[in-house]
């Protein structure tokens, strides 16, 4: 890939599913993980490819999850991005 790039998660903060747009040129498995503010992972899975540009991915908390800030790190080969995320019950 020449370059890869996630969407601003939306809508955020969140309360049920927060969304977010894998932009580039993606042909190998992309990595999702969700972390606590503390570093905790909260949550891992992994998109398939073929993805086309503009690719839309879900998350959808586990209900037992508290409200609060958390991370969603997506890697894919040498690429990494991060942001933050509030999650709102």
């Amino acid at each position: 890939p020449i370059k890869f790039q996630i969407s601003k998660a939306y809508p955020n903060p969140f309360n049920s599913s927060v969304n977010f747009k894998l932009n580039g040129f993606i042909n190998i498995e992309v990595s999702v993980s969700i972390y606590s503010i503390m570093g905790t992972m909260i949550d891992q899975f992994y998109v398939l490819p073929p993805l086309s540009n503009g690719h839309t991915v879900q998350w959808n908390p586990d209900s037992r999850l508290v409200s609060g800030t958390y991370f969603v790190n997506v890697v894919m080969g040498t690429f990494q991005e991060t942001q933050k995320i509030l999650f709102i019950k």
